[in-house]
């Protein structure tokens, strides 16, 4: 689906904004402090319910208004309108699906798939596991439809289990459950990663062969849980739900082999 409308109201510095963006390529250019950042700041709130500018909403309303409104319409059969609204007095964002006032982020998320590239995206090479587990995610969230609720029972499961190791007194029978539970949803987890990663390294390893002399090797892999840093550590440090990849060139990482 691509973006065929969007009506911006109280972002940033800009004026109302209403525009039909071309279904392929836009270019968007003007001069420093003019709203190029502002107009892509909206769209990401939009299609994501978040900024990657900051990580509190309200400084994205302008000054002298109590709240701005974003509407975008994709294409499609029959078309799908999205919207947003942030009142600059309440830190919860009204949503609006396909006129649905009760559509959940997830929802919107799924709906209008979308990839920030700007200087962070070099995390993905020199930032720690988990930028590159989020982006990974992400990936597989858009392509997977189950996956999101896999992610969830997984967490959950993590976080039972969590709880048990920080009581201290662990009682065997209570922790087996969550593990049983860790175990089947982190394996369903990891398989979706698997597939969704492999599918995503065949499109990426021509493109990087211009840029690495080397041969570009992937890596996706869970880690084995050691139970005494568990329980020294009180919380899951390692196991099936942190997988891990990277890039690598004849053994050197790709932060290596890219720098200078």
């Amino acid at each position: 689906m691509s973006l065929t409308l969007l009506n911006f109201h109280a972002v940033r510095n800009l004026q109302p904004v209403e525009m039909t963006p071309s279904s392929r390529i836009n270019v968007i250019s003007g001069a420093n402090g003019s709203g190029k950042t502002s107009l892509l700041e909206g769209i990401h709130i939009l299609g994501m319910g978040r900024s990657f500018r900051t990580r509190q909403l309200k400084h994205v309303i302008q000054m002298d208004q109590p709240y701005m409104t974003l509407y975008g319409r994709l294409s499609g059969e029959p078309e799908v309108t999205l919207g947003v609204r942030r009142l600059r007095a309440q830190r919860e964002l009204e949503l609006r699906l396909k006129g649905d006032k009760n559509a959940r982020l997830a929802e919107l998320v799924e709906a209008m798939p979308l990839q920030l590239i700007n200087p962070d995206a070099f995390r993905l090479l020199e930032g720690s596991p988990a930028g590159r587990r989020e982006f990974l995610d992400w990936g597989v969230f858009h392509v997977k439809h189950d996956f999101l609720a896999i992610w969830k029972h997984t967490r959950r499961a993590l976080k039972h289990r969590n709880a048990l190791l920080r009581r201290g007194r662990i009682h065997p029978q209570e922790m087996a459950v969550w593990e049983h539970e860790l175990a089947v949803w982190g394996e369903q987890m990891d398989t979706l990663r698997r597939d969704w990663f492999s599918s995503f390294y065949r499109s990426l390893k021509r493109p990087l062969k211009c840029y690495f002399p080397c041969r570009v090797c992937r890596s996706i892999t869970p880690e084995v849980g050691i139970k005494r840093n568990l329980l020294r550590r009180c919380y899951m440090i390692v196991g099936q739900p942190i997988s891990r990849w990277g890039l690598l060139s004849k053994a050197h990482s790709a932060q290596t082999c890219a720098s200078g």
